[in-house]
């Protein structure tokens, strides 16, 4: 992945923090987290395609954000148009 390839656009990444529901296995438990630290590593690389890129954590949230936590979703776009309207 090409690092800064958005050069200065504001980008803003949303990750979901809550555990599955459902009850694991102590093995489950582990192939859940590892899969979720990829998740986070993911979304890492991903804020980093902008110079302004950030990750941002939603917590009481898994992956529909925009369902479960949509004033999230409402205040990183909120966020990005102050930035495109100030002109930073």
């Amino acid at each position: 992945m090409q690092l800064d390839r958005f050069g200065n656009l504001p980008l803003i990444i949303l990750t979901g923090t809550r555990q599955p529901k459902k009850q694991f296995t102590p093995e489950q438990l582990a192939e859940w987290k590892a899969y979720y630290q990829v998740w986070i590593e993911l979304h890492e690389e991903q804020a980093k395609l902008s110079k302004r890129g950030v990750n941002k954590f939603v917590p009481n949230s898994g992956h529909n954000i925009q369902l479960e936590q949509p004033e999230a979703v409402e205040s990183a776009i909120i966020t990005i148009l102050k930035i495109i309207a100030e002109g930073e």
